[in-house]
């Protein structure tokens, strides 16, 4: 069962559009009805052999930082630019210079693909603790190892403003390990 952490993540926000966090120990996501935080995150899973490439189920895990008193409504799309730089990108740009099509990686078919594999949403209890699992991820990962050299790309967003919403989650930059971002996959035929 691969367990991979991030190559790279970042936060996107709103009010200071200017800015990166790519280094951050963070990754904030929320909306509150006018500032929005948005995350993008890329995996690199192992080389599969040919008779451990389906996917049973997969799910990102995120570690929460601080619990918030409101739930948290998200949704998760294929990121779909390769070339986004995790110490350059920030809410206007995905590189210096380069404008994501519409700002904080929203552009649809261009930034993100809402279609294939398809969105994921759900939403995450109020006052959540500990670690947090985004479910039914299967098909971006089916998707990555078919179609892209098993490179998994995540967009995730709140789609529903909550006042006072910013859920904050430990980003690959920790120091602790077991608290940052986990992809977690499952393969058919490869394990009992």
């Amino acid at each position: 069962m691969p367990v991979v952490v991030p190559i790279k993540d970042n936060y996107l926000v709103s009010s200071i559009p200017s800015d990166n966090n790519g280094a951050s120990g963070l990754i904030n996501i929320g909306w509150d009805g006018s500032i929005r935080d948005t995350a993008i995150l890329e995996f690199q899973l192992p080389t599969l052999p040919e008779c451990c490439r389906t996917v049973d189920w997969a799910k990102l895990v995120l570690t929460v930082h601080t619990p918030q008193p409101t739930d948290f409504p998200w949704r998760i799309a294929r990121l779909i630019r390769p070339d986004w730089i995790e110490l350059e990108s920030s809410w206007l740009e995905y590189d210096v210079g380069k404008p994501w099509t519409i700002a904080g990686a929203e552009g649809e078919g261009s930034d993100i693909d809402l279609v294939t594999p398809y969105r994921v949403t759900g939403i995450m209890p109020a006052a959540q603790t500990g670690t947090y699992a985004f479910e039914r991820l299967h098909r971006h990962v089916q998707d990555a190892i078919d179609n892209r050299a098993g490179i998994v790309r995540l967009h995730l967003w709140q789609f529903e403003s909550r006042p006072g919403s910013l859920f904050n989650f430990f980003s690959r930059e920790d120091v602790e390990f077991p608290r940052r971002p986990q992809l977690i996959v499952k393969l058919k035929d490869c394990e009992p």
